[in-house]
């Protein structure tokens, strides 16, 4: 074998695997077979001895009479195998003509009264004998009751005789089976290495940047470099699509508050609220100017860790509800708040701001008349949720409307973004979103972060 082969190691790794297999599988099939054929034996020997007892009696001068015997010939034939006997106080009453002038030995100890017992016996020609014991009472015209022992015995040797064919021709067939896997292994491992022979073009393609990565599985002699160029792609590609995605989230997360404002301080301008009006524009332009500093960290940092200050969770859900309550939609809605202060937790606001001002936007928008807000330490977890009374969303959907521009419903505008940028922002502090059906009707969506 060649060393460091990935070839024949994968083919002795199926030579290995199959050949256990196939003994298992043969020595599995070989006590099933020898099960199948003690349970088929034990249920004729039961049907034979339920015959004899059955047809058992005493008549006036005290002598047992059987009025049904097994009429099978075996049974007739001498030393054919297949016996029946009852006796009495160890001495056999009467027979099976396939006895002839032999006896079969119980011991009467070890045998439960009323209970058959299934033991091995010493027959006619030393014949080794599998057969079922039974204690019978039969009362007398004397109103006393006579004990008889009823012996069903039949041929062991042509169980073992029968397993031993079975065997035979068992191993015969494994064996064939065995040549054909590993020729099928064999196949299979030349087909699945023959990309080798691409690697050449493949890092060609990268190299002049028509392949972002080197695809396929390669040999351990060059597997090391083929990971390691690959992880640096990789984490130059995710770098850049982190960064476009931070930068499409915030954009989308600060889009539509911001036209709703800048709406709002017209409609005062026009109504000659100049101050409030003015008020307002500063504010959209520090929301603007925070836009633009969201993006330069993104493309900055990529997504990496920073510090950040302690934030009570508490005080900030109920600034931004607050807002949310001024709005056109929520106006008309019933606000239910259900939060324990302090709730402290390390975290940006403004990344607090763009979690939870997305779940209360898609609660109002999908609420018909109510929206609760709860939020609570549990153990060491910061856990807040929004629910809504609207129409809820299928939970065969649950998953979907997480990714990114998926919506679970289409009659209410937006783009769906909402959720997705929730999940990881979520996901970026190690935290944890539930998504569920609301007691209320509509959706509920839990968040968990640590607390501090």
């Amino acid at each position: 074998m060649e060393r460091g082969s990935l070839f024949y190691r994968l083919i002795a790794s199926w030579f290995a695997f199959i050949l256990l297999a196939l003994n298992l599988s043969g020595l599995g099939l070989l006590i099933l077979f020898e099960r199948s054929i003690n349970r088929g034996t034990m249920s004729e020997l039961v049907t034979h001895l339920n015959q004899i007892s059955h047809g058992m009696e005493v008549d006036a001068s005290g002598d047992l009479k059987l009025s049904d015997v097994p009429n099978d010939p075996e049974f007739v034939k001498v030393e054919s195998g297949r016996y029946w006997q009852v006796s009495q106080s160890g001495k056999p009453v009467t027979k099976s003509p396939s006895l002839w002038r032999d006896a079969l030995k119980i011991d009467e100890q070890i045998i439960a009264d009323g209970e058959p017992a299934m033991m091995q016996l010493v027959g006619p020609g030393d014949q080794e004998l599998i057969a079922l014991v039974k204690t019978v009472s039969i009362p007398t015209l004397g109103g006393k009751r006579n004990t008889y022992q009823i012996a069903i015995a039949g041929d062991y040797a042509e169980i073992k005789a029968a397993t031993r064919k079975f065997a035979s021709e068992l191993w015969i067939g494994l064996t064939g089976l065995l040549v054909l896997l590993l020729l099928s292994a064999w196949g299979h491992v030349s087909v699945g290495l023959r990309p080798l022979t691409k690697l050449r073009s493949s890092l060609t393609a990268v190299r002049t940047g028509a392949a972002r990565r080197i695809e396929g599985e390669y040999p351990n002699e060059i597997m090391p470099l083929v990971v390691e160029t690959n992880a640096l792609l990789a984490a130059q590609s995710e770098a850049l699509e982190g960064a476009r995605a931070r930068s499409g989230n915030l954009a989308h997360g600060l889009k539509t508050p911001l036209a709703v404002m800048a709406a709002q301080s017209r409609a005062l301008r026009r109504r000659g609220d100049i101050e409030i009006a003015t008020k307002i524009d500063s504010q959209i332009e520090a929301m603007r100017r925070h836009v633009v500093r969201e993006l330069a960290r993104a493309r900055a940092r990529g997504g990496g860790e920073t510090m950040h200050e302690r934030l009570d969770a508490a005080a900030a859900i109920s600034e931004i509800a607050i807002a949310f309550r001024h709005l056109p939609k929520g106006q008309e809605l019933r606000w239910d708040l259900a939060v324990t202060s302090p709730l402290m937790l390390a975290m940006d606001r403004s990344d607090f701001d763009d979690i939870l001002g997305n779940l209360l936007d898609n609660g109002q928008k999908w609420a018909e008349n109510c929206v609760h807000v709860s939020g609570q330490a549990v153990g060491n977890n910061v856990v807040f949720s929004v629910e809504d009374d609207g129409p809820g969303v299928p939970d065969d959907q649950l998953d979907r409307i997480l990714q990114r521009g998926e919506r679970g419903e289409t009659s209410v505008p937006g783009s769906g973004l909402g959720l997705a940028i929730v999940s990881d922002l979520v996901n970026a502090y190690r935290g944890k979103l539930e998504i569920a059906r609301s007691s209320l009707g509509g959706l509920k969506v839990a968040v968990f972060l640590p607390a501090v």
